[in-house]
């Protein structure tokens, strides 16, 4: 059964380090990678806000520099920390983004690293069709 956008932010914020992963294993752990302390609300029927969390930014140069180790792509709905982010508009690949999210709700304890590695790598890709970054928290485009 598909999701509404609102039901599926809640059903993550239900799930992420709550009783879904304890029971799946994670002992609380955070099953969907994102930027900050909490599960923010994805708008799953228009925008998919991601970040680099591996970057760390320049200010003397005002750009943003990758971290070592390749990027790590996060949902980031609310970038404080300068991150290099874009938004994801497409809507074929916000399906994609959405299924492999999904599948983590959906997952067992046999399939959830699976998941979470195909999610992972759907981010990765979606990440490299975008082109106009978002706007950071100040306004500049980052």
């Amino acid at each position: 059964m598909a999701r509404t956008s609102d039901e599926l932010n809640a059903a993550i914020q239900e799930a992420d380090g709550g009783v879904l992963a304890t029971h799946l294993g994670a002992d609380g752990a955070v099953l969907f990678p994102y930027a900050g302390w909490y599960w923010r609300t994805v708008d799953w029927d228009r925008v998919v806000t991601l970040a680099d969390a591996n970057a760390q930014y320049d200010y003397e140069n005002m750009c943003s520099v990758p971290g070592k180790g390749g990027p790590h792509i996060v949902f980031c709905e609310n970038n404080k920390w300068d991150y290099e982010s874009h938004w994801i508009e497409d809507a074929g690949e916000i399906a994609k983004i959405r299924q492999a999210t999904e599948a983590i709700l959906d997952s067992t304890v046999v399939n959830l690293a699976d998941n979470q590695r195909a999610l992972r790598e759907t981010l990765n890709a979606a990440w490299e069709t975008v082109k106009e970054p978002a706007p950071s928290p100040s306004g500049e485009a980052g």
